[in-house]
Parts: structure tokens; sequence; C-alpha cells
């Protein structure tokens, strides 16, 4: 089964915002994955925001991705802040432990 995925970036005064459009499973995190790291490198934010109002589907691999651009961010400096989730992503957060960690900001 193949699903698209796509993150798309935008860089204004300091915060890189990554739009994460589609359905995100371990069939598509791994390019929006190294889309995002890509740009965490080369503009070094000083806050990432993912907004989620576009993402249609989130599986573990969704979870996966968004732990790992929280450590990635962190390594470059850049807060986190999460935006847009639906009911469901935000429940898969919830139950992950992600609304406990104080490095992160969650919007519902």
């Amino acid at each position: 089964m193949s699903t698209e995925a796509v993150a798309l970036s935008k860089l204004s005064e300091g915060t890189l915002t990554v739009k994460i459009c589609g359905e995100i499973d371990h069939h598509s995190a791994k390019e929006v994955r190294e889309s995002i790291d890509a740009a965490l490198l080369l503009h070094r934010p000083k806050r990432l925001v993912l907004r989620l109002e576009e993402m249609r589907f989130m599986d573990s691999a969704g979870l996966g991705l968004i732990l790992g651009r929280v450590a990635g961010a962190r390594e470059v400096g850049a807060s986190v802040e999460i935006a847009g989730a639906d009911a469901r992503a935000l429940r898969i957060m919830e139950m992950a432990g992600l609304f406990r960690r104080q490095d992160l900001k969650i919007y519902k």
C-alpha cells in the first residue's frame, strides 16, 4: 500500500513552520522526516512549528516522526510547537505522554 505525504516548510523571522499534509505511516514517514531534518539543519531556527491540520492519518510512525523532530530541533537550539492536530492524533500523542513534556507545546 502506497501513501502520500509531504512536508511544506516556510522560514520567517527565526520560525520554521512545517505543514505536514497527507498520511503519515511507515511507508511515508521517511521522506517527510528527511525533508524536515534538512530544513532544520539548513536554517537552524529558534522555533519549529509543526502544523497538522492537513494530516489525514498518523500511526506510530507519525508519532516517531514527531518525537524525532523534537530531538532534532533541540540539537539546533529550537523550541517546538504542534498545532492543528485532529482528535485521533491528539489521543495518540496523549497516550505517548507528549502532553507531559516540558520541551513541547501542543495546541489543540
